[in-house]
């Protein structure tokens, strides 16, 4: 799921400028809706829903997590706090985790390979077979 989704939002928006003089805003904030959660409550036999976790600790337990809370299959988690990944970058490096309990991890390489090394993993899952 590569909505890019904020998790939280303003609750509401000035109509103009905010000037210096005013002093510092007070910005408070809302959570959006959960996009992913949403569409793996819903998903449809056979239907393979690919989730991503940009994580900066804990990677593999938040990833598990997420996994398991959105019903999705598999999930894609980076930790975009390392070097040369996430955000930014023309590189990345992933762990994925399936719902069939698969594991692997994919080191920094350029994103065309994490995106191979996602469809891949897609494609296991799919026909429960290794891939080339």
């Amino acid at each position: 799921m590569t909505a890019a989704v904020a998790d939280f939002r303003p609750v509401s928006a000035s109509a103009g400028k905010t000037k210096k003089r005013d002093g510092i805003p007070e910005i408070v904030l809302e959570k959006t809706p959960d996009v992913l959660l949403a569409l793996g409550e819903r998903k449809r036999p056979g239907q393979t829903i690919v989730g991503f976790a940009a994580e900066t600790d804990d990677l593999v337990a938040n990833a598990r997590q997420k996994l398991e809370k959105k019903h999705v299959d598999p999930v894609v988690a980076n930790d975009v706090s390392a070097p040369g990944v996430g955000f930014g970058h023309t590189t990345n490096a992933v762990t994925i985790l399936g719902a069939d309990g698969s594991f692997s991890e994919v080191p920094l390489a350029d994103t065309g390979l994490i995106a191979g090394a996602v469809l891949d993993s897609v494609m296991r899952f799919r026909t429960g077979r290794e891939t080339q």
